[in-house]
């Protein structure tokens, strides 16, 4: 049976953790130090979109997601379930959250070499975390074509982790009371701490 036919009618299951050994983690240099997944390592626009999406920020650096390629254009995505944080993340929302920032990523990065992500977010419905895994958080359908540039492309292989202050401004009291006008918390409470 030809690769790609084998592709096409059962589809091939990856995980993050897999990249490493299939190419998206590569070297540079004689220390081996590993570098980011870029796009420029692969062929296929599939491969390419997971490559880009890598970059993408997640909690805790779980990256807890596995994919189902479909063929070259066409994949779709699910929660490793072996890589969620049930003591810090009991119902799955922060990597769900990682999942979301993985799909933001790819769309702006896809952008840029000229592909389209029609991106289909929960295709089977919403689930409890004990089905993460099973049912998929997104089928993503790649096409080539014409797209505008994302000024988020840019800045994703430059993106680092930088926990100083942003800048001096206070939010004002009524800009807070329209952030809590606007979201309405029902399971939370927001506070603004000026510190």
């Amino acid at each position: 049976m030809q690769r790609r036919t084998f592709i096409k009618h059962s589809g091939i299951m990856i995980s993050a953790a897999a990249f490493s050994q299939c190419g998206l983690v590569t070297t540079d240099g004689p220390d081996n130090r590993k570098k980011r997944p870029h796009p420029d390592d692969h062929d296929s626009p599939v491969m390419k979109a997971i490559a880009i999406g890598m970059n993408a920020p997640n909690p805790h650096n779980t990256q807890a997601w596995t994919f189902r390629l479909d063929s070259n254009t066409r994949f779709t995505m699910f929660v490793d379930p072996g890589r969620m944080l049930p003591a810090t993340d009991p119902i799955g929302r922060q990597i769900h959250i990682g999942c979301g920032a993985f799909l933001g990523v790819m769309a702006a990065g896809l952008a840029d070499l000229g592909y389209r992500a029609d991106i289909n977010l929960l295709p089977e419905g919403p689930y409890s975390t004990d089905s993460a895994g099973e049912l998929p958080v997104a089928f993503v359908n790649l096409t080539k074509g014409n797209t505008s540039a994302d000024p988020v492309a840019a800045a994703i292989y430059e993106r680092r982790t930088n926990r100083l202050a942003y800048s001096p401004v206070v939010i004002t009291d009524e800009a807070f009371r329209e952030i809590l006008d606007m979201a309405q918390p029902s399971y939370s409470r927001f506070r603004v701490i000026h510190d």
